[in-house]
């Protein structure tokens, strides 16, 4: 009965509240003295001097002293230790999730998991990243003859106005001007022999524009590679430890694992974004060389279409 009565008196003391005063260890202050509220399964910690506020591990009345652990303002804390009442933070996780905050890595440390593979990885995917920013400026800014300036090149040339027609053509910048004005000065050449001089110009223009782009392609192929030679060395790494540590020490063996996971992981960050971007970056230089080519051929159309009427008339 008496047993019984002390443990209906503590669960009373638990459920309901209960303060009493004890010593906590805290990574600021060291060893200090203040008062615990519990409630339930959370314990609370205030410190006489009021420099330690928080919330501690599961605690005694007895035995060792718990840590106590800072959780932003503490006032709600030294409310309820000194008057009764007072809000305070409540974990349901019962101290896990302060657990998991502390295992929390940086990215940096993440990265640094990785080893030399996850370092190289990274530095490729930096590569791929500058020719692509690159490649978009690049293609962005090619110019492609409006129909506007292709019709007005061929009114001029019909009409005889050959110089006004060299001055719209120069007034395109870029390949694209430089095709139109190949244009204008063979203009009175047979069809056939313009349409091939037009076509060499075009195809210089291809490998201006696909060109790097290749690199993006065989990074997100290589990415994904290196993250699985980073997974056999760290595999490898880890049954070197088992074999010396055996399975006994985990932490041990974390290193390896890491390096085995984390490379796998930063290859797959690497070659997803370059693969698309290595397709849209594709995909907009073929149209911009489809662009070039409907340019072309709207511009032999229209000759011939004018060289028609005017034999017809």
């Amino acid at each position: 009965l008496q047993v019984l009565s002390r443990a209906t008196d503590r669960l009373e003391k638990v459920i309901g509240g209960t303060i009493y005063e004890g010593k906590a260890l805290s990574v600021s202050e060291g060893v200090t003295a203040g008062k615990y509220a519990l409630l339930g399964p959370m314990a609370f910690f205030a410190s006489t001097d009021g420099k330690v506020n928080g919330v501690t591990n599961t605690v005694t009345e007895e035995g060792v002293k718990p840590t106590a652990v800072n959780v932003g303002s503490g006032e709600g804390i030294s409310q309820l230790i000194n008057t009764g009442m007072g809000p305070v933070p409540a974990d349901a996780s019962g101290g896990r999730a302060l657990v998991m905050n502390r295992s929390k890595d940086s990215i940096r440390e993440h990265v640094a998991k990785g080893g030399t593979v996850g370092y190289c990885i990274l530095t490729l995917g930096a590569f791929a990243m500058l020719v692509a920013l690159f490649k978009l400026f690049e293609i962005l800014r090619f110019a492609v003859p409006e129909p506007r300036q292709i019709h007005s090149i061929i009114n001029d040339l019909t009409e005889g106005k050959t110089k006004k027609a060299e001055k719209t053509a120069r007034a395109i910048p870029g390949t694209a001007g430089e095709m139109m004005l190949i244009g204008v000065e063979n203009f009175h050449r047979k069809r056939r022999a313009l349409e091939e001089l037009l076509f060499e110009k075009l195809l210089s223009i291809r490998p201006k524009l696909e060109r790097f782009l290749p690199f993006l392609a065989v990074t997100a192929a290589a990415a994904p590679l290196m993250g699985l030679l980073g997974t056999v060395m760290g595999m490898i790494k880890t049954f070197k430890l088992i074999t010396e540590f055996g399975t006994g020490d985990a932490k041990s063996l974390s290193s390896g694992i890491s390096e085995a996971l984390v490379t796998t992981e930063l290859g797959l960050v690497v070659a997803i974004p370059v693969l698309i971007i290595h397709g849209i970056l594709t995909r907009l230089a073929r149209g911009r060389i489809g662009s070039m080519e409907g340019a072309s051929m709207a511009f032999l159309n229209g000759l011939s279409t004018k060289d028609d009427i005017k034999e017809a008339a």
